[in-house]
């Protein structure tokens, strides 16, 4: 049976079960479905290890588990090399497709996600390891809504920077699944083959667009000390520039003017701020103390 789910802006159509994404009523963005996959793509102008494309196609290939062919913005087929691995190759589909998808829909996907106060959304950003997703499940702890982890689709309405919501899970490691003590909380693996968790935001998450106030910047301290700087001028552009998810992206389907125009945009419209702490698990609280401060301040 055909179900319609939205993540990050993007209403996908499929029988397949996601327990992660939200349920919806909305226009269909892209049908998704198994099928035939072939191993490479003629006339092909970008290529990487795992990923290929041409003028209209996408092929993307987890070795050992699954083969994915994204054609134009309307359709996705995957075809599975291991059945014992389906769980797994379905799951891609929330991480690397989500994040070709929303290139294609012309949104900026920021890596990473946020919270919400007083109706405005603030996000998180930085390298892999910068401790984003442990950032935003310790502030929901302390009273803030979620907006999303690891692909923020950003866009600009009627003058405003907004944040489509991603879907209501966490991406976690085992470490601050504990720290977090989110252990036994209906949290299952991301992978088979990695101790990374999908865990459930609860009733709070947001399934509406939020419009944004500020970008922080996740930067680890070695001298163990905290610090807030707003980033300013041409220096805003280039920040947001390497922190789309998988920046590579833009050049791949040829989407450079365009992109620079959105996040030319965008980085007029809202705050861009770094944040220096430690990383350490042992000062986190001191971490969300102050964080928290600067937001509401």
């Amino acid at each position: 049976m055909q179900k319609k789910y939205i993540a990050g802006g993007i209403v996908i159509e499929t029988d397949i079960e996601f327990p992660e994404l939200i349920s919806t009523e909305g226009a269909t963005d892209v049908v998704l479905a198994y099928g035939k996959v072939p191993e490479e793509l003629p006339n092909v102008k970008n290529e990487k290890a795992l990923f290929s494309s041409n003028e209209n196609e996408v092929l993307f290939r987890m070795p050992d588990i699954a083969r994915y062919l994204i054609e134009g913005y309307s359709k996705i087929t995957i075809e599975l090399i291991d059945e014992k691995r389906k769980a797994d190759a379905e799951k891609y589909i929330l991480t690397f497709i989500l994040g070709v998808l929303s290139f294609k829909k012309g949104f900026y996907p920021l890596h990473g996600g946020g919270v919400i106060h007083n109706g405005e959304a603030y996000l998180f950003t930085g390298h892999s390891g910068a401790g984003k997703s442990t950032t935003m499940a310790g502030l929901q702890q302390r009273g803030l809504q979620p907006v999303g982890d690891d692909i923020a689709n950003l866009f600009v309405k009627d003058g405003k920077v907004y944040v489509h919501p991603c879907f209501p899970r966490f991406k976690l490691w085992k470490d601050s699944l504990n720290f977090l003590n989110k252990k036994g909380s209906g949290e299952y693996h991301l992978r088979s083959d990695m101790e990374k968790f999908l865990v459930p935001m609860g009733d709070d998450f947001s399934i509406e667009p939020v419009p944004v106030k500020r970008i922080y910047l996740l930067v680890e301290d070695r001298n163990f000390e905290y610090s807030f700087k707003e980033i300013k001028g041409k220096e805003k552009l280039q920040r947001l520039k390497v922190n789309s998810y998988k920046p590579w992206m833009v050049k791949a389907f040829s989407l450079n003017q365009l992109h620079f125009g959105l996040m030319n945009d965008i980085v007029g419209k809202l705050e861009i701020t770094e944040y220096h702490r430690p990383l350490d698990k042992a000062n986190l609280e001191k971490m969300y103390d102050l964080l928290i401060e600067n937001i509401k301040a």
